[in-house]
């Protein structure tokens, strides 16, 4: 989420007249800033209902997810990204049962991943000295793909005035989503509703839907509080409340669930010391 807009500008709200300017293209940043963020997932007890073999049960699901990421700007064109911690803690019970659940294995934990920018387009690289996987090959693309979803900003480069609310197109909000895995549609609205001490408070509302593994369906709805910071243009800290639920119908397996979700995200910045 937000790899690019978070880019370091002059040190100043930008207020005019009655509105406030929350992003501006093309921002200047130092060589050697560091961007730390911290992402927790939450589904806090999802509803299960399973039909298999003629036989009807229902359970219930809990999970809890934690992601810290590291950028560091070597350039203008070049940022490295390594993902230090990756976490998923996660239940599941069938009619009072617990039942074995598979957590699956992170790529690239802990391993410095390269992306380069030329003319807007995004790619990914890393260097393992072997021939990569299927897998490690996708997850690349899905790297390159968040950072030109992030380069692209869902506040927009106008003048915003306080109670103003806007349309969100799918890539501006699966930007504030944090292009959730399996999410691969969103829509939604952006409100400004104050700024106080150079720090803008908005409130957004997000519909997506989407298609995990296995074929299943997945959807989630809710809304966001989001503190930018005006000073650094970033996201400092996003919560999130929503409804979650998804369908899957195999031969043989039919199984669906809803609940509630939270989401929590922070960015902090270390900027090099001036020479």
């Amino acid at each position: 989420m937000f790899k690019s807009t978070f880019l370091l500008a002059a040190l100043s709200v930008s207020c005019l007249g009655e509105g406030y300017i929350l992003d501006k293209k093309d921002l200047a940043h130092p060589n050697g800033t560091k961007v730390i963020s911290t992402t927790k997932f939450s589904m806090l007890g999802i509803k299960l209902a399973v039909t298999a073999g003629g036989n009807k049960m229902n359970g219930e699901m809990k999970m809890e997810t934690i992601e810290v990421e590291s950028f560091l700007i070597k350039s203008p064109e070049v940022t490295e990204r390594i993902l230090t911690k990756a976490t998923q803690d996660q239940t599941m019970t069938m009619e009072g049962n617990q039942m074995p659940t598979a957590v699956p294995k992170k790529i690239f934990l802990n391993v410095p991943v390269t992306i380069t920018e030329k003319d807007g387009k995004f790619t990914a690289t890393v260097d393992l000295e072997r021939e990569l996987t299927a897998a490690e090959q996708e997850e690349l693309k899905n790297v390159a793909h968040s950072f030109e979803v992030d380069a692209l900003s869902a506040y927009g480069y106008e003048e915003r005035a306080l109670g103003e609310s806007w349309d969100l197109g799918k890539e501006e909000a699966l930007q504030l989503m944090g292009s959730a895995d399996g999410i691969d549609d969103a829509e939604g609205t952006l409100t400004l509703v104050s700024v106080e001490e150079n720090v803008a408070t908005l409130k957004a509302k997000l519909k997506a839907s989407g298609e995990a593994g296995d074929g299943m369906a997945l959807g989630m709805e809710g809304s966001f509080v989001i503190k930018r910071d005006l000073e650094l243009y970033l996201d400092a800290e996003v919560k999130g409340d929503f409804e979650v639920s998804f369908e899957m119908d195999t031969p043989g397996v039919q199984m669906n669930g809803t609940g509630p979700a939270t989401m929590e995200y922070s960015e902090k910045v270390e900027i090099p010391a001036a020479k």
